[in-house]
């Protein structure tokens, strides 16, 4: 289900960090028009949008299989209020459902205030968000009345919503067809203004085909407990988690090893540097904390970051005594970071 109008930007960059670190991915069961996706955290449902009905996964990814929901039709994106699933067909009629494993209720329809695509749940104020491709994006409660609306930016041709708090910071989650290099292309928007933050994620990779398009999206915290998980789909090809960051008070003391950035695999090494990333995803400023390195379980080389390294604060750090890779061989590199 694409939007015949989207149109990608070749010239598009995302600027991304841990925040949408992987967490999972597998392939659609059916694959014959999956486009929403949500969870009540036990399973995963995608609906159809070419038919009635919905798909039922288990939370690994094994897929279940299809059931109806007598009186719905066609949904799109799907939105979850910790009770009852919510999702339309690109009008103004949203369906209230209950989903029990692989079987549904259809408990009510409510009048949305705006033809509604995409759609998430805002505990906040107890309503929905929606538009219709690139349609104004609109917060409305549950009688259509309408409590923030706002035009799309450089990203459009939206199919998934998803609305979260991270460690106090209040996000919008659009996955858009339109704006970006490619049609799957996650966008964060501050749902106060509607201004989009610059922070993107272009989920083509987890495309099958290499040419997905997004559909929906949702975002649960029972997947890695305290830590935001966005769900999305590629329609009719993959599911997939990325981290959405922190659910919750963060935890106070939490330094994190990002990576192993120096040295890259290659012929013809040298004595070479040991670079790693380094995160504090705690709360508190860390100081004066030790890093070490060692090759192919030799002896740790130790050495201590002076800091401060501040809340979701990030640095590269480059070790003051390189390795000989001169010798010809395969070589194993572990790294730490030691939180006293």
């Amino acid at each position: 289900d694409a939007d015949i109008n989207a149109v990608t930007n070749p010239h598009a960059t995302s600027v991304t960090d841990d925040l949408f670190d992987y967490q999972f991915d597998f392939i659609c069961g059916d694959a014959s028009g999956e486009a929403g996706v949500e969870t009540n955290g036990d399973y995963i449902y995608t609906s159809m949008w070419n038919a009635d009905g919905f798909q039922c996964y288990e939370m690994d990814g094994t897929w279940v299989g299809w059931f109806p929901v007598t009186g719905e039709a066609a949904v799109r994106d799907l939105a979850y209020d910790g009770t009852y699933f919510y999702g339309a067909a690109a009008s103004t009629q949203l369906y209230e459902m209950d989903f029990v494993g692989q079987s549904g209720t259809l408990i009510s329809t409510l009048t949305a205030a705006v033809a509604t695509r995409a759609c998430a749940y805002d505990a906040e104020f107890d309503a929905f968000w929606g538009n219709n491709w690139s349609d104004p994006i609109t917060l409305y409660d549950r009688t259509g009345g309408i409590l923030n609306q706002f035009n799309c930016g450089a990203y459009t041709s939206y199919y998934g919503f998803a609305r979260l708090l991270d460690g106090g910071d209040q996000w919008l989650y659009g996955f858009a067809q339109a704006g970006g290099a490619s049609q799957s292309v996650i966008v964060q928007i501050d749902p106060v203004t509607g201004v989009e933050t610059g922070v993107t994620f272009d989920a083509i990779g987890y495309s099958t085909t290499g040419t997905g398009i997004a559909g929906g999206l949702a975002a649960f915290d029972t997947w890695a407990p305290g830590w935001w998980t966005l769900l999305g789909i590629i329609q009719n090809e993959a599911i997939f988690g990325v981290e959405g960051g922190v659910a919750g008070d963060p935890p106070v003391l939490d330094l994190k090893l990002t990576g192993i950035q120096e040295p890259n695999t290659g012929f013809g090494l040298g004595v070479e540097d040991i670079v790693i990333g380094v995160k504090n995803s705690g709360s508190e400023t860390q100081s004066n904390f030790d890093v070490q390195y060692r090759v192919d379980g030799g002896a740790w080389v130790v050495e201590t970051i002076p800091g401060p390294l501040a809340m979701n604060e990030s640095i590269v750090y480059t070790f003051n005594q390189p390795y000989d890779f001169s010798a010809f061989g395969e070589y194993y590199i572990e790294a730490e970071v030691i939180l006293a």
